[in-house]
């Protein structure tokens, strides 16, 4: 099976990871990706994505301390997105994309705790990322080459 390729975006380095004064935090999303070749019930997948973007979230807090005004809502910092990897493979090479661009990230690890079946032997299994929240333009370049969970 053939893996995507990603290709940088092309922004300097300047490029805030933080929100910028002139954006709007409907200008921010969040992607999740999730692996649809482990075959997890809907129940487990939505939990291991719900790990996945809390934890996303957390990391884009310790980079952008003092972020949040005190009138964010429910609305603030945009959409999420689900998305979904063919494999492990194509879920890393997104992740590494994302670390490269300094972008709030978690690539969530399930340590045993999933449900017993053909897919999982105990082992670690890679299940979910996260990417944001963060400027669109910043990652939309390579999560155009997923589709829609």
């Amino acid at each position: 099976m053939k893996e995507t390729r990603f290709k940088p975006a092309q922004h300097d380095a300047a490029t805030p990871t933080t929100l910028s004064s002139e954006a709007s935090f409907t200008d921010y999303f969040t992607f999740i990706i999730e692996r649809a070749d482990l075959k997890m019930s809907r129940g487990k997948l939505a939990a291991q994505c719900a790990h996945a973007c809390r934890l996303s979230f957390l990391s884009f807090l310790n980079k952008s301390p003092g972020t949040i005004p005190s009138e964010a809502d429910s609305s603030a910092f945009g959409s999420i997105v689900v998305l979904k990897a063919k494999s492990e493979l194509q879920l890393k090479k997104l992740f590494e994309l994302a670390q490269e661009r300094d972008l709030p990230t978690h690539l969530f690890t399930d340590h045993g705790h999933v449900i017993s079946g053909t897919v999982f032997d105990g082992q670690p299994v890679l299940t979910a990322l996260a990417i944001g929240p963060v400027q669109r333009a910043r990652i939309d370049d390579a999560t155009r080459a997923f589709s829609c969970a």
